[in-house]
């Protein structure tokens, strides 16, 4: 069977579509990872310096962290 200009059009347009999917869902996978690499007793201590938790729940988390 001759694949014509359409079919290739139609082909093309899949694989397009199909790779756009596929990098849409590394990217969404990836974007939920914490990017800093960084340990979570150096998140803590970021997060309260940035006065994003309060005294108590810093040491509430450095304690359970610690364990």
């Amino acid at each position: 069977m001759e694949m014509t200009t359409g079919m290739w059009v139609w082909m093309i347009a899949a694989t397009v579509a199909w790779t756009g999917l596929l990098a849409a869902l590394v990217f969404a996978l990836n974007s939920r990872r914490d990017q800093s690499g960084a340990p979570p007793l150096e998140i803590a201590k970021r997060r309260y310096a940035a006065g994003e938790i309060d005294r108590d729940e810093f040491n509430r988390l450095t304690s359970d962290l610690r364990r």
